[in-house]
């Protein structure tokens, strides 16, 4: 066959043959097509931010992934094969930023035919903010009741203050860092037990996360108690003299403790009067001595002086005589 004959007959009816070779082709696509499925998968989001600012809670924290592949191929791609990233550490300041994403792919899901992979958005608006450090004050979370009569007079935290990093006014905005709770039901002593921090804003970063040391002080609750209609008792009365009437009553006030003074009874000889300097009849003011404990402090008193009629002690015939006439 020469080749003018071979190109005729190639020539021959090429508008269908044309098309034939056009139907064929489309054919092999919807075929390749038919064996290909799509899967999108929620990818966590990480953000590099090793220089000068951070993100503040708003930002997004994961991103959509549109995988193409084939049928069974795609059923082994496993969300922990992409890995999406945002990187701002080149940003210098504050502001809402419009940052590419990436994707790192496994080398697994890489080597995969056919396959497809993009992102549903691109990029990522973030809110950053200057990143600082500041030093900020531990603060014991207290619970329960100590004994009845003791309170919780202080806690000490050692130490007593984290170095907080965090966008700028996230950190500013906290002013103290909550520990776990520490209980102090039932106690009447002092007493350390390890603690750690309460949750707190996962962007904030603090340099020591513990466990910290927290020394209770537990000390005796304070109250005061009046102790009234007390009758001072009378000391050094001359043999030969008697008081005429009735001692007046005093009132006396204490301060103390409650585990002391709660059930305290006032000593008989706790108020006093000396009466050794009057040898004669008469009306004498004298001082009340007050003898309290050093467990008490003496707030007030009632009277610091009373006066006192002695007359002189009847004859033994004189009592008899009136006893004769009752």
């Amino acid at each position: 066959m020469n080749r003018k004959s071979l190109v005729e007959k190639i020539l021959d009816k090429w508008p269908y043959k044309v098309a034939c070779i056009v139907i064929a082709i489309f054919l092999y696509i919807f075929h390749e097509a038919s064996l290909v499925t799509k899967k999108t998968f929620i990818v966590p989001l990480t953000i590099s931010e090793n220089g000068l600012v951070m993100h503040v809670s708003d930002s997004p924290s994961t991103v959509s992934v549109l995988v193409r592949a084939g049928e069974e191929n795609i059923k082994s791609i496993q969300t922990s094969d992409i890995q999406a990233f945002a990187n701002i550490d080149y940003i210098s300041s504050s502001g809402h930023v419009k940052i590419p994403v990436t994707l790192k792919i496994s080398n697994e899901v890489m080597s995969l035919s056919p396959l497809e992979i993009r992102l549903a958005e691109e990029y990522v608006t973030l809110h950053v903010e200057k990143k600082i450090s500041r030093y900020i004050p531990l603060s014991a979370t207290v619970v329960g009741a100590p004994l009845h009569g003791y309170e919780v007079e202080n806690v000490f935290m050692d130490p007593s203050v984290v170095l907080v990093t965090g966008p700028e006014s996230m950190v500013n905005a906290v002013e103290e860092i909550p520990t776990t709770k520490i209980t102090v039901s039932n106690a009447q002593t002092n007493f350390s037990t390890e603690t750690s921090l309460n949750q707190i804003d996962n962007i904030l970063s603090i340099e020591d996360a513990g466990p910290y040391t927290a020394t209770v002080i537990i000390v005796p609750e304070l109250m005061e108690k009046s102790f009234s209609e007390i009758i001072p008792e009378v000391l050094n009365l001359d043999p030969n003299l008697v008081i005429e009437g009735e001692i007046e009553a005093v009132t006396v006030n204490l301060a103390g403790t409650v585990p002391a003074l709660e059930n305290y009874n006032l000593p008989s000889k706790a108020v006093s009067i000396n009466l050794s300097e009057f040898t004669e009849a008469g009306t004498y003011t004298v001082p009340v001595r007050y003898n309290i404990s050093s467990n008490f402090e003496l707030i007030s008193v009632s009277e610091d002086n009373l006066t006192v009629v002695l007359i002189n002690k009847p004859e033994e015939n004189e009592i008899q005589n009136e006893a004769g006439e009752l």
